[in-house]
């Protein structure tokens, strides 16, 4: 796991942590994200965080929505852990089904958010 770096943007009052491929983090990383509303966390393991230390992340940091990312699917056959291992780490009242593209607003329910996602764009090249 290599360096990498976060970004932390603000959209209509909504606070964005992107993890980018997290490798760690520690207790300075946590403060300089606390507020986040909406964490785009990737939760493959391997080339970022190990799963459970995601979801370490994911309860320390107490966003109102997390988006899981970077994980294996049917389209993305890399030796990765699947969304459904990290889901398993969430105690599952906290996980909302979702579709692409999903509005956040007051009315929206927190938690984790299992958005379907995409179909993937076809090879370029």
């Amino acid at each position: 796991m290599g360096l990498s770096r976060s970004v932390l943007f603000e959209v209509d009052g909504v606070v964005i942590t992107h993890t980018g491929d997290i490798g760690d983090f520690d207790a300075a990383w946590l403060r300089r994200h606390r507020g986040t509303d909406l964490l785009l966390l990737p939760v493959g393991g391997v080339y970022t965080l190990p799963v459970t230390r995601a979801a370490d992340l994911w309860r320390a940091l107490k966003p109102r929505w997390c988006v899981p990312m970077h994980y294996r699917s049917t389209e993305v056959d890399l030796p990765i852990a699947g969304r459904e291992t990290f889901l398993g780490e969430v105690p599952a009242d906290l996980v909302r089904s979702a579709t692409s593209p999903i509005e956040l607003d007051d009315a929206t329910a927190s938690g984790v958010l299992a958005i379907d996602p995409i179909p993937a764009s076809p090879s370029v090249g």
